[in-house]
């Protein structure tokens, strides 16, 4: 009997524990001149007028449950620069909360934004740093 037991709470503890390398971007190495933020006020005014909707990493975030204000779907967990290219890691709400990865190119002047890719799947930090290394298509 205690045998059983014991296997029952082992299995049950392997299920419900955290993955082992949980994604962390607040700790992503960066290559050199890279910078990164938690705060929209820190985006260039055109990136803070294309992601308007986007809310404070510590806001409230829509969910499946009822609620009696309108929080946004989406907000900011970081972002990342480097030069002009802006890399943007936001939660999205809903029924289950995951990543997405926004990256944007921006011109010399800074008034032009090009979408280089919005990622639904969960980033990575080498996607990141991937992400943030600027193409020959780029402004």
């Amino acid at each position: 009997m205690e045998r059983r037991r014991l296997i029952l709470l082992t299995a049950l503890a392997v299920f419900i524990a955290p993955p082992a390398y949980p994604y962390q971007a607040d700790q992503c190495r960066l290559p050199k001149g890279a910078k990164s933020t938690i705060s929209l006020t820190d985006f260039p005014p055109l990136l803070q007028r294309l992601n308007y909707g986007l809310g404070r990493r510590d806001g409230p975030l829509a969910t499946d449950v009822p609620q009696h204000f309108n929080p946004p779907m989406e907000r900011l967990l970081r972002a990342f620069n480097l030069g002009r290219r802006w890399v943007i890691v936001e939660q999205a709400g809903g029924f289950a909360r995951y990543l997405k990865m926004v990256v944007y190119a921006l011109s010399k002047k800074g008034d032009l934004a090009m979408l280089i890719t919005d990622h639904p799947q969960q980033p990575s930090c080498r996607a990141i740093v991937t992400a943030l290394q600027s193409g020959p298509a780029d402004y």
